[in-house]
């Protein structure tokens, strides 16, 4: 009897000894797991390409060999250690964070793939022959992060070199638009661009460059010439979406343009018809007058909060000030005015004043993805000094406004050559651009290799 209650005993304590260090080294088990998870969390959140997705691999087994190996050496250690590892709230706790974790780390495994194939389509991009299969990389990678800047720049880099492709004016507008046209017009395209928080996982925090869309709207109206699709896009952004003055400032710029189209009625190199508009004060005139006081209402905005403040880094805040200027010089123009012509240099001196404005701190500090072409003030330069041709729309206002060339040389040219400006040469205009860069290709690397932040970098817009 004795011997049998001896057995029984002996029996239940060795089944309780082995569950019980069973339940130990499953609690290790977890906790390891748990640990290899995080870690591995961290590694390819913090992604640099390469290294750290192998030292995540090598870790995993490294730290399975030292458990399996250690365990009965770790586990007597503490008593207090085994008993918490062993208990049944530890083990529960520790399989649901293991699941937190690991979802974690298929989120960031995945924007780990997709920042690869992002890195892959933009440093494969061939630079000299930019046909419609090196397009393709351009929209993939646009696709996968509206919200980067490379892209852009790409595009707006070499879709430019159209426009000096045929001596002959329109047919180099015609390949330009038609290169744009394989971008602009993918519908990937148009979706990635109005859905703003696209990727937002996979993008770290920092200061984000100019909303796609918006980037997007510009590039459709130079692919359309259409101000009233792309005014349409504007108007019906959601409330939330970012950078809404920005918005705001270029549906004030598209409708200026759209007017003074109006008033043109298809012939940009006559003022015949604008004369008549401003003479008899039509309703398209006085509309026209009353979108210019909006531009200026805008671009005198006081800086209230960030986003008013982006407004002034951005080139469409220099082209409401070009618009404004170039308003006066066409009311020098129609009215032979001396006064309009000075409003109008002032106003041109603040543009340039805005461009000086230092902003940014990576190696290129401020930089504009639209060329110095796309202002009025720069064609001025041109005429001013004889060293080419402004287009169609602008050459009767400079040639009409008395004095134009004499009083743009002396208050602009002149002065900014003597004091060591930069606005005397068709040189000086494309600096702080894209255009002006020593290597644009050797910017684009270094801003893939600041990572997923653009922080300390630069605006670009």
């Amino acid at each position: 009897m004795s011997c049998s209650r001896f057995t029984f005993r002996r029996l239940g304590q060795h089944v309780n000894s082995v569950f019980w260090n069973a339940s130990v080294k499953v609690g290790l088990w977890l906790f390891t797991v748990l640990i290899l998870l995080v870690v591995i969390a961290i590694l390819i959140a913090w992604w640099k390409p390469g290294y750290q997705s192998f030292i995540a691999i090598v870790l995993i087994p490294i730290g399975l060999a030292f458990i399996t190996k250690y365990q009965n050496w770790i586990a007597p250690v503490s008593l207090l250690i085994r008993n918490i590892v062993s208990s049944w709230q530890f083990q529960w706790i520790s399989v649901l964070l293991i699941a937190v974790f690991l979802a974690l780390d298929i989120v960031a495994a995945n924007c780990a793939l997709k920042r690869y194939r992002y890195r892959t389509w933009i440093g494969s991009f061939n630079w000299e022959q930019p046909d419609s299969k090196e397009l393709e990389k351009l929209v993939r990678a646009f696709t996968a992060f509206p919200q980067r800047l490379e892209p852009r720049v790409i595009l707006e880099m070499v879709s430019s070199r159209f426009l000096g492709v045929s001596p002959v004016y329109d047919n180099r507008v015609d390949s330009y638009k038609k290169f744009l046209g394989l971008f602009v017009d993918d519908e990937n395209v148009k979706k990635a661009a109005i859905q703003f928080d696209q990727c937002e996982t996979c993008l770290a925090d920092g200061r984000r460059p100019l909303s796609p869309d918006i980037w997007y709207v510009s590039l459709l109206l130079e692919r359309t010439s259409d101000e009233t699709l792309s005014i349409n896009l504007l108007e019906n952004r959601p409330e939330q979406a970012p950078h809404a003055a920005t918005a705001d400032l270029l549906e004030h710029l598209f409708l200026v343009d759209s007017l003074e189209r109006e008033m043109e009625e298809g012939d940009e190199s006559a003022l015949s018809n604008i004369r008549s508009e401003a003479e008899n004060e039509s309703d398209v005139w006085k509309k026209y007058e009353s979108a210019i006081d909006d531009l200026k209402n805008i671009v005198e905005m006081p800086k209230l909060d960030d986003d008013t403040m982006l407004i002034r880094s951005t080139h469409f805040f220099q082209e409401a000030i070009d618009r404004i200027g170039t308003y006066y010089i066409l009311n020098c123009a129609l009215r032979n005015s001396q006064a309009d012509l000075e409003k109008g240099i002032d106003w041109y001196l603040r543009l340039l004043e805005t461009r000086d404005k230092p902003r940014g701190s990576g190696p290129a500090g401020t930089v504009w993805l639209r060329k110095p072409s796309k202002l009025a003030a720069y064609h001025g330069f041109l005429y001013a000094h004889g060293i080419g041709t402004p287009y169609n729309r602008l050459l009767p206002l400079f040639a009409e406004c008395k004095d134009f060339a004499k009083v743009f040389r002396n208050r602009i040219t002149i002065p900014y050559r003597e004091t060591g400006g930069k606005y005397h040469t068709k040189e000086g205009w494309k600096q702080q651009t894209i255009h002006g860069l020593p290597d644009v290709r050797e910017w684009v690397e270094y801003m893939l290799q600041k990572g997923w932040r653009y922080s300390d970098v630069f605006n670009a817009s």
